[in-house]
């Protein structure tokens, strides 16, 4: 007659099974719901059970259970009917059978929760756990509480928001995020408001805390909300402030590079103040090699605002030829964070960045003395070709002007594989056009590395580097 149950509990019947049969006989009761909910026959977690063996006109009463499902979305709905069927037989499918069916009524679930966040989103502990939030005078200090309709009917709540302190400003408002934010009235620093949440679904209530300009630091504080329905225990959450600064600082990096010997390479360099006061920075950058080149590329900021997050260039430079390294060299990044308010205190932050070197491919071309010649003259001069790469390379080589200046344009020299950190001489012949205009003209010269694990990806020199020329 009593056969329900509210959502995430069993309900039970008890079935009565009689032999009329003419001898012993062993009967299978196997129960299903029409949803396929999860059964227990004669505290077996099955749906099929095989019964002891029955004397002729010998019963047996065994209890029948489902389990309502957990309310998920605010289903099964409260008055749901479950139609459950079970089917008396012989194991072998010889003899006659029985079914019966029995109907299952949900019951209402009221169950409902809460939860407490900051103004970041993360959730807050209870308030024995917590500790203490830093807040500042005339700084908004957002607090959300969110409910939500754990049961399988629409419910009507009744929250109540308040402060200790009076003299501390607060504002609340149902749903900030919706269409259709409602402000909440606050009177004397406490507010209230009746609110309907439907079944599966939740309701966000946000408060904000303003410390007034009177507060002294060391003051608190705190900040509950009691939420309620019906007859049920009431639901508190609190969150205690203390006007204090704070001083905080994320930074955030690569943690790894990959570097070619000679390149410079830029990468962002993201820093955020999730502290409530200003930070004045100082900046430090050291690495595990003296001679390469760290800093930021864009302009050093000198402070950060609170809440404020920036986005930098920071550069690293690798010396040409530096030696093939797997495991690499490590660079630190390290700003420091202070407040004339804290005296003394200090907020360090820094990150480490493994930059490794890969094998690298490329040649540069220095010219101790630029060559002059007169219009409608010719000349030979020589310039040294240096593999600044960390393998061994041959390489080719393209000699282009950018105008027609030049009636001759060659080079000549040996371009086998030179050892890293080797160099080579190179002869060029130039013969300048009679009509040519005194001036400064240049020509280019770009190389292409030749190896066995030279390509476009490894190269470091893969722009045309110009070449000065002085026609008198």
């Amino acid at each position: 007659d009593d056969f329900s149950s509210r959502p995430g509990n069993f309900a039970s019947f008890d079935m009565a099974v009689l032999n009329t049969g003419n001898g012993d006989t062993v009967y299978e009761a196997q129960c299903s719901s029409a949803s396929g909910w999860s059964t227990r026959i004669d505290s077996i977690l099955s749906d099929t059970v095989l019964l002891p063996e029955l004397a002729r006109l010998e019963y047996i009463t065994i209890p029948v259970s489902v389990l309502v499902p957990p309310a998920t979305s605010g289903l099964p709905s409260s008055g749901h009917v479950e139609i459950v069927t079970c089917m008396i037989s012989s194991p072998d499918g010889d003899g006659p059978s029985e079914t019966i069916q029995a109907s299952l009524m949900v019951e209402e679930s009221r169950d409902f929760t809460t939860r407490l966040s900051d103004g970041d989103g993360n959730e807050l502990a209870p308030i024995a756990a917590s500790d203490d939030r830093p807040v500042l005078n005339m700084v908004r200090e957002d607090t959300t509480l969110e409910i939500y309709n754990r049961g399988n009917i629409d419910m009507q709540m009744s929250v109540t928001i308040r402060l200790s302190d009076s003299t501390w400003g607060l504002e609340a408002t149902l749903n900030p995020e919706s269409p259709n934010p409602v402000s909440i009235p606050v009177f004397d620093g406490g507010a209230s408001i009746e609110v309907s949440v439907e079944a599966g679904s939740m309701a966000t209530i946000l408060a904000t805390s303003i410390a007034p300009p009177t507060a002294s630091m060391g003051d608190r504080a705190l900040l509950t909300f009691r939420t309620t329905e019906g007859q049920q225990v009431t639901a508190i959450d609190s969150s205690r402030f203390i006007l204090q600064p704070r001083l905080e600082i994320s930074m955030q990096a690569p943690e790894t590079l990959e570097l070619l010997a000679g390149e410079f390479a830029e990468f962002p360099l993201s820093i955020s103040n999730p502290g409530n006061v200003r930070l004045d920075l100082s900046w430090a950058f050291t690495g595990t090699a003296e001679e390469w080149s760290i800093g930021l590329q864009s302009i050093s900021p000198s402070f950060i605002e609170p809440n404020q997050d920036l986005t930098l260039v920071m550069g690293v430079g690798v010396p040409a030829g530096w030696s093939v390294d797997q495991t690499g060299e490590v660079v630190s990044i390290i700003v420091e964070g202070s407040n004339e308010l804290l005296e003394g205190e200090i907020e360090l932050q820094s990150v480490d960045i493994q930059v490794s070197i890969m094998e690298t491919c490329g040649f540069s071309l220095e010219v101790s003395e630029y060559p002059s010649l007169e219009a409608g003259d010719t000349a030979t001069f020589s310039a040294a070709v240096h593999n600044i790469g960390n393998i061994p390379s041959g390489f080719s080589m393209d000699v282009t002007q950018e105008s027609d200046v030049f009636t001759e344009l060659s080079a000549s020299g040996e371009m086998t594989e030179m050892a890293p950190g080797g160099s080579r001489i190179l002869d060029f012949n130039l013969g300048v056009d009679k009509e040519a205009t005194p001036g400064i003209e240049n020509f280019l010269v770009a190389f292409y590395p030749v190896g066995q694990s030279c390509d476009e990806a490894n190269s470091v020199s893969d722009e045309p580097q110009p070449v000065t020329v002085y026609i008198l």
